[in-house]
C-alpha cells in the first residue's frame, strides 16, 4: 500500500478543497461562522438555500468518488477505500481551513460509491429511511455510517475492509457528537426543503 503514497497524497489534496466555504464566500458569507459552522451541504442549505447546497453536495461527493474509483480500478476495493479515506480526511482536516473542515459524510458517500457500491447503497437506504422518519440529517448520517461494517461483513468483504468500515463509522459518530447532544436536548434543527430562520 505504501507504494501508492503519491496517489494517497493527491487524494488528500482533492478532498481538502473546501467547496462549501468557497461557494458561501462567493455569496459574501463565511460559512464557518454561521449556523452550525460546518462547511457541508446541510449548513449551506440552512444558510444559503437548496441550490448552493446541491452544488456543494455534488462536489463533495465527487471528490471522494474520483479517488476511490481510481484506486479500485488500479488495485481493487482496498486501494479504492484507502484513497477514498484519504480524500475524506482531507475534507475533515483541510489545510485551506487551518486543518478544520466538514464531517465527511458526502465525501464518504462518494468514496463508497467509487470503491464499494453495494455497501454504499445499503448505507444510503438507511440514511433516507432515518431522515424520512426523524427529519434529522445528522441522525441519518450516524446510522448510515455505523451500518458500514455490518454490511461489509454480511457481504463477505475482507476483514481489513470490515475493520476500516468500523473505524469510519466510529469516526463519523464522533464528528457528530455535538449533533447528538442537540438531539438529546431537543435543539437539533430538522430538515426542511425551505430552510427556516433557525440555525444549528
Amino acid at each position: 500500500m505504501i507504494e501508492h503514497w503519491p496517489a494517497m497524497l493527491a487524494a488528500y489534496g482533492a478532498g481538502s478543497l473546501p467547496f462549501g466555504a468557497w461557494i458561501a464566500r462567493l455569496r459574501g458569507v463565511d460559512i464557518t461562522k454561521v449556523g452550525s459552522g460546518n462547511i457541508g451541504a446541510t449548513n449551506v442549505h440552512r444558510t444559503l438555500g437548496l441550490g448552493p447546497a446541491l452544488v456543494v453536495l455534488a462536489l463533495d461527493v465527487a471528490k471522494g468518488l474520483a479517488p476511490a474509483w481510481y484506486g479500485r480500478a488500479q488495485d481493487g476495493v482496498l486501494l479504492g477505500l484507502a484513497l477514498g479515506v484519504c480524500a475524506m480526511l482531507g475534507h475533515c482536516f483541510s489545510p485551506f481551513l487551518r486543518f478544520r473542515g466538514g464531517k465527511g459524510i458526502a465525501t464518504g458517500l462518494g468514496l463508497l460509491l467509487g470503491a464499494d457500491p453495494q455497501v454504499a447503497l445499503i448505507a444510503l437506504g438507511l440514511f433516507l429511511v432515518t431522515v424520512g422518519a426523524s427529519r434529522w440529517i445528522s441522525l441519518g448520517s450516524i446510522v448510515a455510517s455505523l451500518s458500514l461494517s455490518a454490511s461489509a461483513w454480511a457481504l463477505g468483504r475482507p476483514a481489513a475492509a470490515v475493520v476500516l468500515y468500523l473505524a469510519m463509522g466510529l469516526f463519523a459518530a464522533y464528528r457528530h457528537r455535538s449533533n447528538v447532544a442537540r438531539i438529546l436536548s431537543g435543539t437539533e434543527p430538522r430538515f426542511r426543503l425551505r430552510p427556516s430562520s433557525r440555525q444549528g
